[in-house]
């Protein structure tokens, strides 16, 4: 059961990946990293105007600058996205551009899955969760061996404790 729905998974964001293409994918990955480090970075400079502005209160002028730097950043991001796949077509690329996007769709769910393993080997309350998934499906076992000594997962320990 656990295999089928992680293989639906991975096919899912492959077959995403496909379609959209690498570029589109790449930076939509991109404008939402960007977006979350710059807004966490700088909206507070946009909190006092909004606050002012909207007569609100303090935390909700801090919420909605967040929500409107990372709107302005991912949009500017998806822009040059646009143009980076419209320099594609006419190149003629748009093949390689597929199979490129297939194999980080690909790359994308794998990287995931491994995520999700980490949280849940890491967190003790979590743990049997875990197991229990790690005898039932074969796709995760070889994630988590893959992913067992990374430091990522003994620093999610350590700051638990």
């Amino acid at each position: 059961m656990a295999d089928t729905i992680f293989g639906i998974f991975i096919l899912g964001l492959l077959v995403l990946g496909y379609i959209n293409g690498f570029i589109k994918e790449f930076f939509k990955l991109v404008a939402v990293i960007l977006g979350l480090y710059l807004s966490v970075i700088y909206h507070s400079v946009l909190t006092l105007p909004i606050e002012k502005a909207l007569k609100v209160s303090y935390l909700i002028a801090n919420l909605l600058s967040f929500i409107v730097l990372f709107i302005i950043i991912y949009t500017l991001v998806s822009l040059i996205s646009f143009l980076s796949q419209s320099v594609s077509r006419k190149m003629k690329l748009t093949g390689i551009d597929r199979i490129l996007g297939a194999l980080f769709g690909f790359f994308k769910a794998i990287f995931l899955i491994a995520l999700v393993s980490i949280i849940l080997r890491s967190l003790p309350y979590l743990n049997h969760f875990s197991n229990k998934l790690m005898h039932n499906s074969y796709i995760y076992k070889i994630i988590c061996i893959s992913t067992q000594n990374l430091k990522i997962q003994k620093d999610i320990v350590r700051s638990i404790k």
